[in-house]
């Protein structure tokens, strides 16, 4: 019994005024309180565990739901770099000859926008040529046109830099940060090698510069600020579908180099076997046609074709 009906039903017992019938009827009474109090302090003790119970079931609910939205996030953003890619390796399988690589830049630039690279610049491509100590620079901006220019390695400091961090390894990867005078500097000098004007750089603070290798070529991008680490690992995945364009641009390549080897062979043996069949000193004027016919058919634009024989 509570502890206090007990001592008030001792009271009570010890109380000669009242009757026996008396004293039972309020122990009675008081057990039945005691009873009430006992079932009343159940059902709340109860009433708490349900309470903690519940909170812990919603607690982890709430956990696992945000874990599986963060999961569903997570699936649909792979899909959605995965449809990027897929893009990006459709326009470079489709490819038709080496100024394709300025749609790879474009649909890369494009793509890049998409998955939330809200400072980027440009897109670009660069294919070096050591043995001539320049490459070629493909770019593509949104606010202008797209273009190839060629640049000489040691044209600039940034150049150096960048050949010096991205020339080191197959898989290199450089990264410059322009700002402040250097930056000033860097744009004055774009403009001195003959790249479009962006602009967009007349006010910034800083221009950062992304790129990976791929070996004699490079895939890479400029931006108005640092990039994420997410966003450079998205970059990584981009130049590993570019490591296919350029193989195809370098396929076709070797092929236009090997079919104009090939016409200009046909216009030697054609010019050469014309040489040999000659009998008199008048058929020069063939020869010379033949000779004329085969550099247009080589677009080589000549208006005339003439053997120059000295009198000596």
């Amino acid at each position: 019994m509570n502890q206090h009906l007990q001592s008030i039903l001792n009271t009570i017992q010890q109380d000669e005024s009242l009757t026996a019938e008396q004293k039972n009827a309020i122990a009675k009474s008081l057990k039945d309180a005691d009873k009430e109090l006992e079932i009343t302090a159940f059902k709340l003790d109860r009433t708490e565990k349900v309470k903690r119970t519940t909170a812990i079931l919603l607690e982890e609910t709430i956990e696992e739901l945000e874990q599986k939205r963060k999961a569903v996030e997570g699936q649909n953003r792979e899909l959605e770099i995965e449809s990027s890619l897929e893009r990006v390796r459709t326009v470079a399988m489709g490819m038709k000859k080496p100024d394709d690589l300025l749609k790879v830049c474009e649909v890369l630039f494009l793509e890049l926008q998409k998955l939330g690279f809200d400072e980027l610049r440009n897109a670009m491509i660069n294919v070096f040529n050591d043995d001539k100590a320049f490459f070629l620079n493909y770019d593509f901006s949104g606010s202008v046109i797209a273009s190839i220019t060629n640049i000489k390695y040691n044209s600039h400091p940034v150049i150096e830099n960048f050949l010096k961090q991205i020339r080191k390894a197959t898989d290199a990867f450089a990264e410059l940060a322009i700002t402040g005078n250097e930056l000033e500097n860097w744009k004055k000098h774009r403009e001195s090698i003959g790249e479009l004007p962006d602009p967009r750089l007349e006010n910034v603070s800083g221009l950062y510069y992304y790129f990976y290798s791929i070996g004699t070529a490079a895939i890479g991008i400029s931006n108005f600020k640092s990039i994420t680490d997410e966003q450079l690992s998205i970059l990584k995945r981009f130049r590993n579908v570019f490591e296919m364009a350029y193989q195809r641009y370098t396929d076709i390549e070797k092929a236009e180099a090997q079919a104009r080897e090939a016409q200009i062979e046909v216009a030697l043996e054609r010019t050469r076997t014309h040489s040999m069949l000659m009998q008199h000193s008048n058929e020069l004027d063939i020869t010379s046609r033949v000779f004329h016919e085969q550099l247009l058919l080589l677009g080589i634009d000549s208006e005339l074709s003439y053997v120059w024989l000295p009198d000596v």
